[in-house]
């Protein structure tokens, strides 16, 4: 598990009833495995689980089984986003099913998948369903000449006692999944809605735990794994070669570490606190103790940190340790004729003890236990010697019967060693080497003694048979050391963090250094009371032979890898450990670098991987660059790179403004110019500029930056060093916040770690992981009983020709749009509550406001009513229609301007309407926001004008305008003098300030959470632009304001319930709707799918947007 400082991890604030704590991070290399010992129901089950994209674009695997290619059952995302549902029996396809058209590439939030099977079912579409969020997904499909649906009463592969992978598919070892799990269950045997699993609370769907029974095969994965073990624990990694590498997850400080690379051969080696963590020994050697600063460093609260040395870091190389813990202290012990120093931990049976030989037989050492130990292991410390194993604390053993740990040996008996295994010392004789008690040698003795419950040691007797021995501990094992007394053969470690399901077969030896090994004539069984031996092995079960055994218990309470169902089909993982367990999850989502932002590309380009938290630069001349998903707007807020290779060039970690150009997928040099980093070679970089700074850092360096937005302060930290605050940073113009963000160049990798794997150093004080628990509470949000589908909604409906009412809206709309969908063509409609109900302006057109009473007829209570005109309720016609909500009251008149208008405004939403009539001079009039619009739109309503449009906020001046009914650029504009907080300012304009003329105004600010109007620059790929709204869009309306040419278009996520978003509208034209313009809405915001020029040219930015939300990107799932 994670570890961290709890100052910076925050829950959710109660607003999931049920929080998930963990999830487990895929790097696409990793699988969990498992083979059910029986079949269960193959026609019937459910599948569950949260995920969280890593890479997107390429084929991955969630689930799956099979024999071979010809008998499997695959749950799996296509390379284009879909997902598919494959099974076959025989090379005969049982059933191949593609969710169409729908694509889920959304790296920045979770989604929620549920996978119901019944092939009992006699409607074939109901024999599978599939379900997104808690929405079921419609409009599947088979391809390529497949059955769409398996035949009713089929038996799936799913559930039967063959190979089953989370992560991978299984028969061919391919398409690994790349990102995070969370929460994953199965049950067999009953077909569930996702109401078991999740439910929505405030038009949010949330995690729920599931209450019901599982089946024989069903499991229930949490991904949590426990830092509360006590007394022993082992841990599994994969070198770097870096040094002060963390290793945590241990639960406890530990005393003893002993470490072993398995995938190749090395030495093991032996530290404990006692000799000093830079003192090391060497189970297969007679070496004496060996002073290194690049093995184990230091030992920590959590575990215990590293140095470069291959033997306990080699890059690429999985290594385990195995670790005990002796207490609190050390202390100096006279209860024996020799003084001992001891570090003792009675409550859990063991103890470390140096001493120094005095060559006096009969001298006795304090072991500190209180009880008398069962095993002594003692090692010379100053020459080379044979490790000492003492059994003569065991029961059938002579107190003088010893074993040596780096040989084969079967047991010998000498009085030169061990005389004496008492409640507080042991009797030690005098070797004729250095082995035990000889002047002049300092000695080590790892004492253990058995704790009910715990610890057992003792033996058993072989009888050669693959059904061996059945031995019981009283507990379920984590670790068991073997050795055959009575034969010359291999010592053997097994234990279940190395293999979580039986047959346990990861095999290390201590007398070698050999990789680990897995064969089955060395099968164990761990079951809840001891273990089974089911190998024929002579090291493990000659026949006749006495083997001994020391067991420790697994006291740990949850593991990634176990099934909390209480089932117990606990999984086996490969290429993936306790630290691959992080807090990210669909109830605290954490931010990641961000796939979907494209930087500049070369060939190879840079990559993101490793559940998107590292960055690989190419290696050539070419920089590479990676932004943050989180935008940072206020607050405190801290992350950390660990640079793991500086390359042939710089690199630099820090936070960009320029949101704008981060969005362009181009150099972070362009982002970079609005922002502020510390670069490789110590300089500071703000706004492109390089000035003197801090130390110059490199590979393996941890550098962390922390970053006060309110204050405009940053201050980076190297290895936890601070390097200085720099002050007086402000964004850029047009920026809508920060976003961490890091370069590299011509071969650099960084690793990122937001807050979600917990930090190498304790952030400063306040500082705060980047994560959706710690943003701020949006105005509009549901965890306060609100969501924004009560300001804005869009409902479809197909119209009858007759009058009715269209209710769905969630409140009272004060301005609805309406625009009918296909052919023929119709007209926008735009009525609002302020002119009153039956008077229509048409975006697409100059006219002059219309009054029908068969148009809209009234603003109701969920909805609005409506005549019988075609052109809003047409017979068999099918219509969108767009709905803001303002004061829901009648117009008051405001008196801030020169001039009173007629106002209904919502300054919660950031909306308001105002009506005017114009002076024919300058003049001013209120608009009722509260903050200067960033934009709005006036039309004149009793004679045929233009709808002039002004985008504020991204024009950052007065004085250019936009065209809604045309497909015009930016123009030219002097008639608007004043825009702030209270009014808006005309000169005299026919089309804004026409003495005697009415005029509307609709007017918006942005409301984070809720609504952002802005800009970006189109990149002219069918990979485009990100734009980062801090929402997840439910509608977004764009024009291009550079050339003239292009229509202005409205996306919405009602018409498109799924990406792609491609049914566009638009409001100068009374065509219908077009879709060859795809875009993706995202969890925190869209991302360009075209190269249409009307919404991603790079030629032709600016592109001006309006979007409002869906969900904040606080409580937004992916999409």
């Amino acid at each position: 598990m994670p570890f961290g400082s709890s100052q910076w991890m925050y829950s959710s604030g109660g607003f999931y009833p049920t929080e998930i704590d963990q999830s487990l991070m895929f790097d696409g290399t990793a699988y969990l495995s498992r083979t059910p010992s029986v079949a269960g129901n193959r026609k019937t089950w459910t599948f569950s689980t949260w995920v969280k994209l890593g890479k997107i674009g390429t084929a991955s695997t969630l689930f799956s089984s099979g024999a071979d290619g010809s008998n499997k059952t695959e749950f799996t995302f296509r390379a284009d986003g879909r997902f598919q549902l494959f099974s076959n029996t025989s090379g005969i396809p049982v059933g191949s099913i593609v969710w169409s058209p729908n694509v889920y590439r959304d790296p920045s939030a979770w989604y929620h998948l549920s996978l119901v099977c019944d092939t009992t079912n006699a409607t074939n579409t109901n024999r599978f369903r599939f379900y997104v969020n808690g929405v079921q997904v419609t409009g599947i499909s088979g391809t390529g000449g497949e059955n769409t649906w398996p035949s009713q009463n089929a038996d799936l592969h799913i559930s039967t006692n063959v190979a089953h992978s989370t992560g991978r598919l299984q028969n061919n070892a391919s398409d690994y999944f790349n990102g995070y799990m969370a929460d994953t269950y199965f049950v067999d045997g009953t077909a569930l809605d996702p109401t078991n699993f999740g439910e929505f609370k405030n038009g949010v769907w949330i995690p729920k735990a599931y209450t019901g029974s599982y089946g024989t095969n069903g499991f229930h994965l949490t991904y949590q794994d426990d830092t509360v073990s006590e007394g022993f624990n082992t841990v599994t990694w994969t070198g770097n070669g870096q040094d002060n590498t963390k290793i945590s997850g241990i639960g406890f400080s530990p005393d003893l570490v002993w470490i072993k690379t398995r995938s190749v051969s090395d030495n093991h080696v032996l530290s404990d606190s006692v000799r000093g963590g830079n003192r090391q020994l060497f189970s297969n050697l007679t070496e004496a103790e060996f002073t290194s600063t690049s093995q184990l460093k230091t030992f920590d609260s959590d575990g215990f940190t590293l140095g470069t040395d291959s033997a306990v870091n080699g890059s690429g190389r999985t290594l385990a340790a195995w670790a005990w813990d002796a207490g609190s202290s050390t202390v100096s012990n006279t209860d024996g004729s020799i003084t001992s120093s001891v570090r003792a931990n009675p409550a859990y049976g063991f103890s470390i003890v140096t001493w120094a030989g005095n060559s006096t037989n009969g001298a006795t050492v304090g072991h500190g236990l209180s009880s008398a130990p069962s095993i002594l292991i003692t090692k010379s410390r100053t020459n080379a010697s044979s490790w000492i194993f003492g059994i003569g604390g065991m029961s059938g053993f002579g107190v003088n019967d010893y074993l040596t740990m780096q040989t084969t040996n079967a047991k010998s008996s000498s009085s030169t060693f061990y005389q004496a295994y008492g409640t507080n010392t042991f009797t030690t004789g005098v070797s004729g080497g250095a082995e035990l008690n000889k002047t002049g040698n300092n000695y080590v003795t790892y004492c253990f003694s058995e704790i009910a419950g715990y610890s057992k040691i003792g033996s058993y007797t072989g009888n050669g048979s693959a059904s061996g021995p059945t031995v019981t501990l009283g507990f379920k094992p984590a670790f068991v050391m073997i050795k055959n007394t009575t034969t010359a053969t291999d010592w053997i470690i097994k234990d279940s963090t190395r293999d979580t399901v039986n047959p346990i077969d990861a095999n290390l030896r201590p007398n070698w250094p050999d990789p680990e090994f897995s064969n089955s004539n060395h099968y164990f069984d761990f079951t809840d009371t001891g273990f089974v031996v089911k190998g024929a092995d002579n090291s493990i079960n000659k026949s006749g032979d006495t083997i001994i055994y020391m067991a420790f218990a697994d006291t740990r309470d949850l593991a990634f890898w176990r099934d909390q169902s209480g089932n117990g089909n606990d999984w086996q993982p490969t290429n993936l450990n306790y630290q691959d367990t992080v807090f990210d999850s669909p109830t605290n989502n954490y931010a990641t670098l961000n796939p979907t932002i494209r930087p500049y590309t070369v060939t190879p380009a840079e990559i993101i991987s490793e559940g998107n938290l590292k960055l690989t630069c190419s290696s050539n001349a070419v920089s590479g660059s990676a932004w943050g998903t989180l935008l940072l707007t206020t607050g405190k807020w801290y992350f950390e790179s660990t640079i793991t290779s500086v390359g042939g060039g710089s690199c630099n970690v820090g936070f960009s403004n320029n949101t704008t150009a981060a969005g362009l997928g181009t150099y972070l040099s362009d982002a970079r110019a609005y922002g502020c980093f510390y670069q490789t070679n110590g300089q500071k970089v703000i706004n492109n500029a390089l000035t003197s700074y801090g130390a110059s850092y490199t590979t393996s360096d941890v550098i962390g930056a922390a970053f006060d937005v309110d204050a405009g302060t940053v201050t980076f930290y190297k290895n936890n060093v601070s390097q200085g605050a720099i002050t007086g940073l402000s964004l850029y113009s047009g920026s809508a916040g920060w976003l961490a963000a890091i370069e590299g160049f011509n071969g650099t990798v960084h690793s990122v770690n937001f807050g979600q794997s917990g930090f190498t150093y304790t952030p400063p004080t306040d500082f705060l992981a980047l994560c959706t628990a710690n943003l701020p509470e949006p105005s509009i949000s549901p965890a306060n009983g609100d969501s924004p589908q009560d300001y804005f909604n869009t409902v479809l409906y197909t119209g009858n020709s007759t009058a009715r009412s269209i209710s769905g809206v969630g409140f009272q709309p004060d301005w609805t749009w309406i625009k009918q969908r296909a052919s023929p063509v119709r007209r926008h409609h735009l009525q609002d509550s302020v002119r009153g109900a039956g008077k229509s302006l048409f975006s697409d057109a100059t006219t002059a406001e219309e009054s029908s009473v068969n148009y809209l007829t009234s603003f109701d209570t969920d909805g609005f009513s409506l005549g019988t005109s075609s052109e809003t309720n047409g017979n068999a016609l099918t219509y969108a229609a767009w709905n803001w909500k303002a004061s829901n009251a009648t117009a008051v008149s405001n008196t801030s301007g020169s001039i009173t208008s007629q106002v209904s405004a919502n300054p919660t939403a950031g909306f308001s309407i105002s009506k005017y009539t114009g002076t024919g001079s300058t003049m001013t009039w209120g608009h009722g926001l509260g903050a200067t619009p960033d934009f709005f739109v006036v039309k004149c309503i009793n004679r045929a004008d233009e709808w002039i449009a002004y985008p504020l906020t991204a024009t950052g001046n007065l004085t250019q305008s936009l065209r809604l009914n045309t497909t015009a650029a930016y123009t030219s504009d002097s008639v608007l003098h004043t825009a702030n907080s209270s009014v808006l300012g005309f000169g005299v304009s026919g089309a804004r300030n026409n003495s005697g003329d009415d005029y509307i105004c609709y007017a918006f600010t942005s409301i984070e959470g809720y609504s952002k109007i802005s800009s970006y620059t189109g990149n002219g790929s069918a990979d485009g632009t990100f734009v980062y709204t801090g929402f997840r869009p439910a509608y977004v309306m764009i024009k291009v304001a550079g050339v003239s040419g292009y229509n202005w278009y409205v996306f919405d996520s009602v018409r498109s319930e799924y990406n792609l978003v491609d049914r566009a509208l638009f409001p100068n034209t009374s065509g219908a709707e077009y879709t060859p313009v795809p875009i993706d809405f995202l969890s925190n915001g869209f991302k360009l799918k075209t190269t249409d020029g009307g919404v991603n040219n790079a030629s032709y930015s600016p592109y001006i947007y309006m979007a409002f939300a869906e969900n904040p990107f606080k409580y937004a799932n992916a999409r």
